[in-house]
């Protein structure tokens, strides 16, 4: 409501570099605070368990956000964006949140050299969720920049699933996946 109705900040301008900027700064930044704010809350709670029960667990809160955010849109429309919603947005917003919600942990956890790598990651999950929505929502090249938001959506499944890879040989157990 702040973003949107006091100050205007809304995607109804037509300045392509503002769209960005209101989805980066706005979209993105708003959902991604808000999912790690609901994180927060138990985070504290994760200190003492398994790096990957941290990671699973922040990963639960995106899906319960996109879980949210899919029924407001259901709602409103049954056309072509509920299937696309149903096949990106709750792996996106699992992805999102279970990578800045560890590194929140971590930072918790290990203190000080932590908090630069958990501000990193979040600013990252940020931009990366921003400019997603640019490219979904853009008409630049007649709307053919959207077909781009499938390469973020890619970047960021693999860093994912690479972390959870990797998490995974802390139990001694090694997944053969064909990431980077």
């Amino acid at each position: 409501v702040l973003q949107d109705e006091i100050i205007g900040h809304t995607e109804r301008v037509a300045s392509e570099g503002y769209l960005l900027t209101y989805f980066v700064l706005g979209v993105g930044f708003r959902e991604e605070l808000i999912k790690l704010l609901c994180f927060a809350l138990i985070a504290p709670l994760l200190r003492p368990a398994h790096p990957i029960e941290r990671f699973l667990t922040a990963a639960a809160v995106g899906l319960g956000f996109a879980t949210l955010e899919n029924v407001g849109y259901f709602s409103i429309e049954l056309g072509p964006v509920v299937l696309a919603r149903f096949l990106t947005a709750n792996f996106f917003h699992l992805t999102l949140t279970g990578c800045s919600g560890f590194a929140l942990v971590e930072a918790l956890d290990r203190g000080e050299e932590a908090w630069m790598d958990f501000t990193k990651t979040f600013f990252l999950m940020v931009a990366l969720h921003g400019t997603y929505d640019y490219l979904l929502s853009t008409s630049l090249m007649d709307g053919t920049l959207s077909y781009f938001a499938m390469t973020v959506f890619v970047y960021i499944a693999m860093r994912f699933l690479a972390d959870a890879r990797s998490m995974s040989d802390i139990y001694g157990h090694r997944y053969p996946m064909p990431l980077v």
